[in-house]
């Protein structure tokens, strides 16, 4: 209604006060966390994409492969969850050499970062010897094989540091901490570089004598390996010297002879195979030596102990042993008797 006359009409509404321009900071502020956003979701595309890239893995183009590789070690150098650059390794052994190529230098551009930038510092070394040591742990049984190749191949062309290798040394006797697991992973990968180069390993006998030595105390899985480096010192000759070898034999015969902890009882078996062929490989008369050492587990497996009710047993598990060092003693005296035939000829 119209305002009555002497009235004075309402004041019109005011306009709304218009938003202030944001700061020079607030626009930085913005752009940025857009910026974070864009990557994350640009991130978890690709997360998502790995699986498929790492199937090009095995694709019969080697376009592909060569793509797929350099694609999987720059998701690994940005640390894109999901990337696993060990899927790269068995490609070391593939027929193309253009692959295997290209499959040695993407392991170096991912384990060996210090090598290929140059840097032999301690902490690169240390650095690296950690990265493989961890992928050693971390591998599945096709992982490590195609590992062998690789660490060989890299002894082989000297990408192998002997920092590293010195680094890998000082892991196995304790003094840059880390538990067995380590021990174990630095002994396999100093077994892997021996491969190419027995020297290596011929130099340092010493540590790999005293992992076998500690008796009850010993790792087995590192004493397997142990016992696998020096049959490569021992094919290669030449022969160990009087004093090396009765080292190594007594160090086998407490092995063999000593009860496992329960914990690994299982690694007994194979850690056993690997130390009666490194004693058929070192050994002057493997025949009496072997039939010695049968002599002395046999007694002990059969001596007989009271049970729970008193009444006289043998332990099955030290039975068990016995039985295993007979098998594989009997198969390494065919070989060795069959090979002592043919040099005869």
């Amino acid at each position: 209604a119209e305002a009555a006359e002497g009235e004075t009409p309402p004041a019109a509404e005011a306009a709304p006060a218009a938003a202030p321009e944001p700061t020079a900071e607030e626009v930085e502020a913005a752009a940025a966390r857009a910026l974070v956003e864009n990557a994350l979701q640009f991130a978890e595309v690709m997360r998502a994409k790995l699986p498929d890239v790492e199937q090009l893995l095995g694709s019969s183009t080697n376009s592909d492969i060569m793509e797929a590789m350099a694609a999987i070690v720059t998701a690994h150098h940005f640390d894109l969850d999901g990337a696993r650059p060990q899927a790269i390794l068995a490609l070391v052994c593939s027929r193309e050499q253009q692959v295997k190529t290209a499959a040695l230098q993407a392991a170096q551009d991912v384990w060996l970062p210090a090598a290929e930038k140059g840097t032999r510092g301690p902490a690169h070394a240390l650095a690296v010897t950690k990265g493989l040591i961890d992928l050693v742990n971390g591998a599945s049984l096709a992982e490590e094989t195609a590992l062998e190749e690789v660490v060989a191949e890299w002894q082989k062309e000297k990408r192998l540091s002997q920092v590293v290798v010195q680094m890998l040394w000082e892991v196995l006797q304790g003094k840059h901490g880390g538990g067995s697991d380590d021990k174990r992973a630095a002994v396999a990968l100093l077994d892997m570089a021996g491969a190419a180069d027995p020297s290596l390993l011929r130099h340092r006998m010493d540590v790999l004598i005293a992992q076998l030595a500690k008796g009850a105390a010993a790792h087995l899985p590192t004493c397997r390996h142990a016992c696998g480096a020096l049959q490569k010192v021992a094919a290669a000759g030449p022969p160990l010297a009087t004093a090396e070898r009765r080292s190594l034999l007594r160090a086998l015969e407490n092995l063999l002879l000593g009860a496992p902890p329960a914990a690994q009882a299982e690694a007994w078996y194979g850690a056993a195979q690997q130390a009666l062929n490194t004693a058929f490989a070192v050994c002057d008369d493997p025949l009496e030596w072997s039939s010695e050492l049968l002599r002395q587990s046999g007694a002990k497996a059969t001596t007989p102990t009271d049970d729970a009710d008193g009444n006289p047993t043998v332990c099955s598990a030290a039975l068990g042993r016995h039985l295993f060092a007979v098998g594989h003693t009997a198969l390494k005296s065919l070989v060795h008797i069959e090979a002592y035939e043919r040099s005869l000829a």
